[in-house]
C-alpha cells in the first residue's frame, strides 16, 4: 500500500497450510458432506413416516375390520360345520339303525318262511296219509296262519328296506352338507389368515417407517459427533495452532502498521495545514518561516 511520498506499507500474509492441515480440511469437508447426506436421509425418512402415519390409522382400521369380519365368518362356518357334522352323525346312526332293522325283518321273514314251509309239509304229509278231515282242516288253517305271518314279515322287510334307502339318502345328503361346510370353513380360515397377514403387514410398515426415522436420527447424531470430533482435532492440532498464531501475529502487525499509517496521514495533514497558515501570514506582510518536517516512511516488512 502506498501514500504519496510516505513509502510502501507491506502486510505479511499468513503462511500457507501445511499438508497435514490440508488433509484435515479434506476430512472435515468429507464429514460435512456425510452429515448433509444423513440430514437429507432423515428428512426423507420423516416425510415417509409422516405419510405412513397419515395413512396408518385408516389402513389399520380397515385391516382390523377385515380381521373381525373374517373371524366372524370363521365362527359362523365352524358352527355350520358342527351342525352339519351332527346331522351327518345322526343320519349315519339312522342309516345303521335302518340297516339293522332290515336285517331283523329279513331274518323274521326267513323264519316265517321256514315255519310256513313246515306247516305246508305237515299238511302235505297229512293229505298223503289220508288223515281225517278234522286234522287236514287244522293243518290247512295252520298253513294259512303261517302264510299270513310270512306275508306280514315280507311286508315289514320291504318297509325296512324303504326306510334304509331313505336313511342312506339322508346320510349322503348330510355328508355332502358336511363336506360343503368343511370347504366353507377352510375358505374362511384362509381368508382370516390373509386378513391377519394384511394387518401384520400394515403394522410392520408403520414400524419400519418409525425405525427408519430412528436410524436416520442416529446416523445424523453419529455424523455430527464425527464431524465435531474431526473439527476439534483439527483445531487442537499443532499445525493449526501454529497457523492460527501466525495469522494472529499477521493481524497484529497489520493493525500496528495501519496505526502508523493513520499517524502519518495525520502528520501530513498537519503540515499542510501549517503551510497554509504560513502562506496567509506572508500575505499579511510579516510571514514567519516554518521548517517542514520530513516524515519518516513506515518500516517495510
Amino acid at each position: 500500500m502506498t501514500l504519496g511520498g510516505f513509502g510502501t506499507l507491506a502486510i505479511a500474509a499468513p503462511a500457507p497450510n501445511t499438508p497435514t492441515e490440508g488433509t484435515q480440511q479434506s476430512e472435515i469437508e468429507r464429514l460435512e458432506e456425510q452429515l448433509a447426506q444423513a440430514k437429507e436421509a432423515l428428512k426423507q425418512a420423516e416425510e415417509a413416516l409422516a405419510a405412513e402415519d397419515a395413512e396408518a390409522p385408516a389402513k389399520l382400521a380397515a385391516a382390523q375390520a377385515d380381521v373381525d369380519a373374517a373371524q366372524a365368518n370363521v365362527d359362523a362356518a365352524t358352527a355350520a360345520l358342527e351342525d352339519a357334522n351332527n346331522k351327518r352323525d345322526e343320519a349315519e346312526a339312522a342309516q345303521a339303525a335302518a340297516q339293522q332293522d332290515l336285517a331283523d325283518k329279513e331274518s323274521a321273514a326267513e323264519n316265517a318262511a321256514a315255519e310256513r314251509d313246515a306247516a305246508q309239509k305237515a299238511y302235505d304229509d297229512a293229505v298223503a296219509s289220508a288223515a281225517s278231515d278234522e286234522e287236514i282242516a287244522q293243518l290247512t288253517e295252520d298253513v294259512k296262519q303261517k302264510q299270513d305271518a310270512l306275508d306280514a314279515a315280507k311286508s315289514a322287510a320291504q318297509d325296512a328296506a324303504g326306510k334304509l334307502d331313505a336313511a342312506k339318502k339322508d346320510s349322503a345328503t348330510a355328508a355332502a352338507t358336511a363336506d360343503t361346510a368343511q370347504q366353507k370353513l377352510d375358505a374362511a380360515n384362509d381368508a382370516a389368515t390373509e386378513a391377519a397377514a394384511a394387518q401384520t403387514q400394515a403394522e410392520q410398515q408403520r414400524d419400519e417407517a418409525q425405525q427408519a426415522v430412528e436410524k436416520a436420527r442416529e446416523a445424523v447424531t453419529a455424523a455430527t459427533s464425527e464431524r465435531d470430533a474431526a473439527c476439534a482435532d483439527a483445531e487442537n492440532s499443532p499445525e493449526v495452532q501454529a497457523a492460527q498464531q501466525k495469522l494472529d501475529k499477521a493481524r497484529a502487525a497489520q493493525q500496528q502498521k495501519q496505526g502508523a499509517l493513520d499517524t502519518a496521514k495525520q502528520n501530513a495533514q498537519q503540515v499542510i495545514s501549517d503551510e497554509q497558515q504560513g502562506t496567509a501570514g506572508f500575505s499579511g506582510g510579516s510571514a514567519t518561516k516554518r521548517t517542514t518536517p520530513t516524515p519518516s516512511a513506515p518500516t517495510t516488512s
